[in-house]
């Protein structure tokens, strides 16, 4: 018997730069593939820039019609207005599953959906501890949501354990997809002697401390530089760091940019310093182009990709020196870069598009059963 086509519909704040907004478009784009009825709705207006292109079988539906001005107010009212489209166009679609793929978008959708009766997966994409001590007044909002969610789709166990011992829920685990194609890796003697970061530059992502490690291992390793690629409130600190730790010259910052496939083929060294994560896009591409990788070993994500001196190197977070002394190891032995770089190409098979799309393929068709649609 033929699998029945689902209708799907796919809400987040909006389709915007960032990891999840990716993973998003991704998802979206698959179950198009698929042969699903999908529509991509956004709390934002047609005013947000989408980033990312959706195939011509996904339909785009943008919530708000602009983006309102002035205070508190004025967002409150414009919120309450496509609140309430939200709740017509669920009526009117009447859609097999609803997937939230964000913190905000999970707390407004299932409001929605308690009306309707509709299913909804709810997807954590970040540390949800970490979002709650940013936002405090989130958390009772979000865990209500969550003990509501038909799902919850997380991309680390570690966010697993947490979902289950802060909601008693057990969630599924579905990691994030690397983008297709991927152009082939070039082998590490045809590599510059270059050290890539790819993240927003917001103090969590660690770049101070990046560029503190990397200062420390410059001066014996002159030929050797540092690329900062992506942009953010922090961008005049650290170039400013830059400055008074006597690198002028030695990091380029490349901004948001089309050329990082590009940039991590010649790139010998990948490098994330965050304080907290989600499950890195950034982490997971440069592997998959064949770059020798650094983290943190902080929640969530890269303690579940990088097996330690198998396919990475995993250091302390908040820690130059250490990050310092990984950073010269890997300058200082071709060998070992190689042998890193080589072993990192498996996240080519085990996240590919094709063994993720299944997982999201299989939860949907569970839930739609379940619900009898």
């Amino acid at each position: 018997m033929p699998r029945p086509s689902r209708s799907i519909l796919l809400v987040n704040e909006s389709l915007g730069g960032g990891g999840a907004e990716r993973q998003l478009a991704q998802v979206a784009n698959g179950f198009a593939a698929d042969g699903e009825r999908v529509w991509l709705a956004s709390w934002a207006s047609a005013e947000v820039p989408d980033r990312y292109v959706l195939s011509p079988l996904v339909t785009r539906v943008h919530l708000r019609k602009r983006e309102p001005g002035g205070g508190k107010v004025a967002w409150g009212l414009a919120l309450a207005a496509s609140w309430l489209r939200a709740l017509r166009l669920i009526w009117r679609l009447n859609p097999d599953v609803i997937i939230s793929f964000s913190e905000v978008s999970n707390i407004l959708v299932m409001h929605v959906a308690r009306l309707t009766g509709h299913p909804v997966v709810a997807s954590i994409r970040t540390n949800p501890e970490e979002m709650f001590a940013l936002k405090p007044h989130w958390r009772r909002l979000a865990l209500a949501a969550y003990r509501r969610a038909a799902a919850i789709v997380v991309q680390t166990q570690g966010v697993a354990e947490w979902c289950l011992a802060q909601c008693g829920t057990r969630a599924t685990i579905i990691p994030n997809m690397i983008r297709t194609p991927l152009p082939d890796p070039l082998p590490m003697t045809d590599r510059l002697p270059l050290i890539t970061c790819v993240g927003s530059f917001f103090e969590y992502k660690g770049h101070a401390v990046l560029i503190r490690a990397f200062a420390a291992v410059h001066r014996q390793n002159p030929h050797w530089r540092l690329a900062l690629l992506g942009d953010g409130p922090e961008r005049d600190h650290l170039e400013a760091l830059t400055l008074d730790l006597g690198l002028e010259g030695a990091v380029d910052f490349l901004g948001f940019t089309e050329d990082v496939d590009a940039i991590l083929a010649r790139s010998s060294i990948f490098t994330l310093a965050s304080r907290f994560e989600g499950f890195p896009n950034a982490l997971i591409e440069a592997m998959a182009m064949g770059c020798a990788a650094i983290s943190t070993d902080c929640d969530y994500g890269p303690g579940e990709i990088i097996t330690q001196g198998e396919n990475g190197i995993l250091v302390p977070v908040n820690d130059a020196e250490a990050l310092a002394a990984a950073l010269e190891t890997l300058i200082a032995d071709d060998a070992l870069r190689a042998r890193l770089a080589m072993r990192a190409l498996a996240v080519r098979t085990r996240l590919s598009a094709d063994v993720v799309r299944q997982d999201w393929r299989a939860l949907t068709d569970s839930i739609a059963s379940a619900s009898g649609r």
